[in-house]
């Protein structure tokens, strides 16, 4: 019995330490486990600071960029010498489509940036009322240029009808086109009710945000399609008036009015080209899917900024091509008190020059509308 008694014991003290040894091995794997949970859940969170600070400091830059080479070309084509034709309303216009979707485009970048700073969840709805935005100033954009191409295209195939397109008609064409916008994106909104609807409706507000969210793609393709087709007709047109040149009216503008056209399909060509990667993107992180994380971080990393840089390169494109508007920027340099000494009588001397140029050249007039506005431009 005493054997037994120190057997028992024996076992008893054996099984007390493995269930301790077990009970610290089972501990010290929970505390690993626990460790590397907090330790990659640290790394993420870095990583999402670094990745916010990054997408702030470079949204920043590109949409204070944005800003201030429209608001100086609107300047600019206020300064333009001269009477103000249809081309000053429509780049006019088209500076501040750009100006609203950069802003709109910066507002989606600080959400997305106080989301993960701050895990505020109630930013999502009025980051669908930027979008919306967002989108209407694209649209706009793309209407803008496409009245622009019609406008062409009647100065240099038909000039008769282009005779009698006063600013007062262009005018009430950008009207259409905000129009024509708001109708298209307004009815994104419904992404901040999609957010805060009741489970019975969420279904569908979702159904409808996955179909309609084709619609301003196809819109733009549509645009830009027709800007094409209308390219090839005036390339033909005057192709045909320059093996007729003889016979051509000394203002009809054919050379002035073809660089023009294109001019527009560039600006169209620069949109289209940054609009697909970014709508392609775009309709895939709505969607969702397994490779949510790897779209969301191109998104970020790299498609988010192209239509920023779209709207910085609409003055860049236009003012570089328009002579106009070339004189608008030397006078607007000639009155910056900045501006050296040598510098303005240099640019005087430029504007003199090209003043004298322009009255002496064959193609300089222009047809003039019945309110006696000129309704062209020079884009050499």
């Amino acid at each position: 019995m005493e054997v037994d008694s120190v057997t028992t014991a024996t076992l008893e003290t054996f099984a007390v330490h493995e269930m301790t040894d077990d009970t610290l091995e089972y501990s010290n794997d929970t505390a690993y486990e626990n460790y590397a949970s907090y330790a990659d859940e640290l790394t993420i969170s870095i990583e999402e600071r670094d990745k916010s600070i990054r997408v702030a400091v470079f949204s920043t830059c590109l949409c204070i960029t944005s800003l201030i080479v429209n608001a100086v070309a609107i300047t600019a084509i206020k300064h333009c010498p001269g009477k103000a034709t249809n081309s000053h309303f429509l780049f006019i216009n088209l500076a501040v489509a750009d100006m609203i979707g950069s802003i709109a485009s910066y507002f989606e970048a600080l959400f997305f940036v106080l989301y993960n700073l701050q895990g505020n969840d109630n930013i999502f709805e009025a980051g669908a009322v930027m979008f919306m935005l967002f989108t209407l100033g694209y649209l706009a954009s793309a209407l803008t240029l496409l009245v622009s191409a019609i406008i062409r295209y009647f100065a240099i195939c038909n000039p008769l009808k282009y005779v009698h397109i006063t600013t007062s008609k262009v005018c009430c064409f950008m009207t259409i086109a905000w129009i024509i916008s708001a109708v298209v994106a307004g009815p994104l909104v419904a992404i901040a009710f999609l957010l805060v609807s009741p489970p019975s409706l969420w279904r569908h507000l979702k159904a409808f945000h996955e179909g309609y969210s084709y619609v301003y793609p196809i819109i733009v393709f549509i645009i830009f399609t027709s800007i094409i087709i209308l390219y090839i007709r005036v390339y033909k047109e005057t192709m045909a008036l320059q093996e007729r040149s003889s016979e051509l009216h000394p203002g009809l503008q054919v050379p002035e009015n073809h660089k023009a056209f294109v001019t527009t399909l560039l600006l169209a060509g620069t949109l289209v080209f940054t609009a697909i990667p970014y709508i392609v993107i775009r309709v895939a992180r709505s969607r969702g899917g397994p490779h949510s994380d790897m779209i969301d971080r191109i998104y970020w990393d790299f498609v988010y900024y192209l239509p920023l840089v779209n709207f910085i390169t609409d003055p860049i494109i236009y003012g570089y091509r328009t002579r106009d508007f070339q004189k608008g920027y030397a006078v607007l340099l000639n009155r910056c008190r900045c501006c050296s000494p040598r510098i303005k009588a240099r640019l005087s001397c430029c504007l003199k020059t090209n003043t004298r140029v322009l009255r002496s050249h064959k193609y300089i007039t222009a047809p003039t509308t019945s309110n006696g506005i000129t309704s062209e431009n020079s884009m050499v």
